[in-house]
């Protein structure tokens, strides 16, 4: 699936890409506003690009091949301190 469409829209604050079939998200970092991100069953392995959301509240990472990697969760949580809900595979 190509998210390029979306990419012009800066402000988008709600985004759903839930069983969209993406395996890179590299792109996401343009949106720099988006709070809430849905990227739950798709086929994404790094998620390192979600350190570079800011305003990122909520994020669900289910069902993905990179979701039990929170490093990059655990980075945004850090730096905005406003990270309220992620959702990751448990592997434990």
């Amino acid at each position: 699936t190509d998210i390029d469409p979306l990419l012009n829209i800066s402000s988008l604050k709600f985004l759903d890409l839930t069983q969209n079939k993406l395996s890179n998200i590299d792109n996401l970092n343009s949106f720099t506003q988006i709070e809430t991100l849905l990227l739950r069953d798709n086929d994404i392995e790094n998620i390192d690009s979600l350190t570079s959301l800011y305003q990122l509240i909520k994020v669900n990472l289910v069902g993905n091949p990179g979701a039990n990697d929170c490093s990059a969760l655990n980075f945004i949580l850090e730096k905005n301190g406003k990270l309220l809900c992620s959702e990751y595979n448990n592997t434990d």
